[in-house]
């Protein structure tokens, strides 16, 4: 080897020289002229793409899988927004109610029609109309005592839409219930009246008449 170098003449050193760095910048232009997709991803070593290697917004969250994305803090409350104006008032329900009731006991004069409560239902529009009383038979009575309620807008002598009918022994109680539905155009009072065949009292008479939306007639 020794007499091999010795035998290299300058200008072979120089020539040589020459030659290794003609090979190595031709190395150089064929790694920058890599064609498009020969990078693979098997040719890529684990780890050797760092962080410092990326460039800015390089990856986006788009690009990361969701297993990968890691929530952030959550972040404070915010203040209450401010309250909105108030709507305006809708219109009233179908469902008021009136009431009227007659607690105390209320004497019934043998065949005289007594009127013992009235509901006032001060609008237009389909009611139902419910009333209930207790009747009491005089304990001197020697026979049942037939009693009757009317429930219906006019008098007792008008025609009444409801009829209730029972036959209370002597000293005995006993309560009617009586329902009536219309429809009225304008305000209107609804009466219960009572007769008895002998002498009784009513107590504990009630009327509720529920206005409701609408009101048919059906039949099973």
């Amino acid at each position: 080897m020794r007499r091999l170098v010795k035998r290299l003449s300058p200008s072979m050193v120089v020539a040589c020289i020459a030659l290794v760095v003609a090979l190595a910048g031709t190395s150089v232009a064929a790694i920058s002229a890599l064609p498009r997709g020969s990078v693979t991803t098997t040719a890529i070593h684990n780890g050797a793409v760092t962080t410092s290697k990326l460039a800015n917004k390089a990856v986006t969250l788009a690009k990361l899988a969701a297993s990968a994305r890691i929530p952030g803090p959550r972040g404070p409350k915010g203040d209450p927004g401010t309250k909105g104006d108030p709507g305006p008032t809708g219109p009233t329900g179908p469902s008021d109610a009136y009431l009227d009731t007659n607690k105390p006991a209320v004497t019934l004069p043998v065949t005289t029609d007594v009127r013992v409560a009235t509901v006032r239902v001060p609008d237009a529009g389909s009611y139902v109309v419910w009333g209930k009383a207790t009747l009491h038979a005089d304990p001197a009575h020697t026979n049942l005592t037939e009693s009757l309620c009317r429930l219906g807008t006019g008098s007792a002598s008008d025609e009444a839409t409801d009829i209730s009918l029972a036959y209370v022994a002597p000293g005995a109680y006993q309560t009617l219930n009586t329902t009536y539905a219309g429809t009225f155009s304008g305000a209107t009072s609804v009466n219960l009246y009572c007769v008895v065949n002998g002498t009784s009292d009513v107590r504990d008479v009630r009327l509720v008449a529920i206005k409701v939306g609408t009101l048919t007639t059906s039949t099973g």
